[in-house]
């Protein structure tokens, strides 16, 4: 309902609070990933990601020990919201995958299951070269479509001579299958990946 939706978008001070709509305080959601089966909404902000109910009712993602999990914190630098959680996103088997950055750009790709069990699938230590003097491939959004494909949006950096290149492509891999990469995206064909072959995101 309309009241939600206000809870949900307010812009407020570092502050959270769990409980009912009319309780309950958000700080600064940007992020939404929602769970069609169980009608469950997770709500990315600052450092943790919330949950809220059909019925309104807002809680705290936590571990399998029932502690809130605390991501890479947020910082607001010259009124953009910078570092922290950058993506999130939810398998068939409710399982939340999350993309986030520290203050030195350093990224992990993190899987917690509905039971809150955490596991860290991934580092990317951005400013990191290799041999060639190429930066780490950076992962910028993870999705799934309606058959549990899972699909990891990331920037490469190539170095040529004394010029730097960049450019997106996207992995889509699937547990138990190969992996196939969509390759040579410039970026309104990354949008229309995004919205048009992806679709119907779960």
């Amino acid at each position: 309902n309309s009241e939600i939706k206000k809870d949900l978008l307010r812009i407020l001070p570092p502050s959270y609070k769990d409980g009912l709509p009319k309780v309950a305080l958000f700080s600064h959601p940007r992020l939404l990933a929602y769970d069609q089966e169980q009608q469950l909404l997770y709500v990315a902000e600052d450092e943790y990601i919330r949950k809220v109910t059909i019925d309104g009712i807002v809680s705290t993602l936590t571990d399998s020990q029932g502690q809130p999990i605390k991501f890479k914190k947020s910082t607001l630098h010259f009124r953009t919201i910078q570092h922290g959680i950058k993506s999130i996103a939810l398998d068939k088997n409710h399982n939340l995958y999350v993309i986030d950055e520290d203050s030195a750009y350093n990224l992990r790709i993190l899987k917690i299951s509905h039971q809150g069990v955490f596991q860290v699938l991934k580092t990317i230590e951005i400013f990191k070269k290799d041999e060639s003097g190429n930066l780490p491939d950076r992962a910028l959004g993870i999705f799934f479509d309606k058959a549990n494909y899972q699909y990891t949006l990331y920037l490469r950096h190539i170095n040529e001579d004394t010029s730097n290149k960049y450019y997106h492509y996207i992995k889509k891999e699937k547990s138990g299958e190969s992996t196939s990469i969509i390759e040579n995206l410039d970026l309104p064909f990354v949008q229309k990946v995004l919205v048009d072959q992806i679709g119907n995101i779960y």
